[in-house]
């Protein structure tokens, strides 16, 4: 386990004609736009927190992942679409991917949705790899994929740490991306935390749990904290130990009725209800106003059929910016 080497890369940002893709030659993580000058006429009352897992296209199997890069341009679409309407202040998106036979993801959610951002990316990155290295491995396989953030207030800082798990097998590995945000909270600042954690091997999750808490500790400051991703079952030793340092949303918010978050079998076609929280937005006891759930209806295609943002839903927190806490705290 460790920080991996923080490279700032500046773009043009915020604009249509930005065609930026996180290529071979580019620094992978983070890489940041240029700052986008906003002014308010008085402070907002709330502030929108919104996170989704893509579920990117996977080229290297392109079997098992037909339906997801068939459709990746139509449900980028879609889903810079909800977000227009959403109108979120920030939002977190995994699995935000380049290919050689998709395009970019992260230039397509940049320039349509003109806001400031910071990336890193998760995949490929062995253990041990400098940043070089990691270059060539995109080069040869023709992908990567990563977190992004997307912010309507100033960026201020971004830094990532490379969780436990990571192994030579495998040319993917969990990350924790923290980025932190000027925004109208006690403090002055939002310390968000985007994470994938191992959502298979309990042990490796619980590692990575631990890690993450230790990174809040070390990197948060004076201000709000949320983390927001795909974590695992809601049942699982990894998520049952952040949801005891932290405050689940959804559940504070829900209950019994926080919504369920994955997975469907495709994105194409109408199939059963979603069966288990694996998707999550945490707060260090900062209560939400509301949470609304977005990617769950399905889209009309031009044959009829029917299409997913996502096998996943994303979330949205409406949080106030003088926040109430739980009561314990």
């Amino acid at each position: 386990m460790g920080a991996a080497t923080l490279v700032l890369a500046a773009a043009c940002g915020g604009s249509g004609s930005d065609d930026r893709t996180p290529t071979p030659e580019q620094s992978p993580t983070p890489e940041q736009s240029t700052p986008v000058v906003a002014t308010t006429p008085e402070p907002p009352d709330s502030i929108r927190i919104a996170y989704i897992n893509l579920h990117g296209p996977y080229p290297l199997d392109p079997d098992e992942q037909s339906a997801a890069i068939e459709t990746f341009d139509e449900r980028l679409a879609l889903v810079i679409e909800e977000l227009r309407v959403l109108d979120p202040d920030v939002v977190a998106i995994a699995e935000v991917s380049w290919s050689e036979e998709t395009g970019s993801a992260l230039s397509a959610l940049a320039a349509e949705l003109k806001m400031e951002f910071m990336y890193a990316r998760s995949a490929p990155w062995l253990p041990g790899q400098t940043q070089d290295e990691s270059d060539e491995l995109v080069a040869q396989l023709g992908w990567e994929e990563g977190l992004l953030v997307l912010s309507k207030v100033a960026i201020l800082s971004a830094d990532r740490l490379d969780l436990t798990g990571r192994d030579a097998k495998s040319v993917a590995g969990e990350i924790a991306f923290h980025v932190s945000v000027s925004a109208p909270v006690p403090g002055g600042v939002l310390d968000l935390y985007v994470v994938q954690l191992d959502e298979e091997d309990e042990d490796i999750q619980m590692a990575q749990a631990a890690e993450l808490r230790a990174f809040i500790e070390d990197t948060a400051g004076e201000g709000s904290i949320a983390i927001v991703g795909s974590l695992g079952p809601v049942g699982s030793t990894g998520v049952w130990m952040l949801r005891g340092w932290f405050t689940d949303l959804s559940w504070e918010f829900r209950g019994q009725l926080a919504y369920h978050t994955c997975c469907r079998a495709d994105v194409v076609g109408v199939g059963p209800s979603l069966g288990v929280r694996r998707d999550f937005i945490m707060t260090d006891g900062w209560l939400a106003k509301d949470i609304i759930p977005f990617g769950h209806l399905p889209h009309a295609r031009a044959d009829g059929s029917a299409l997913y943002v996502s096998v996943r839903i994303g979330l949205m927190a409406v949080l106030p910016t003088e926040p109430e806490t739980d009561a314990e705290d």
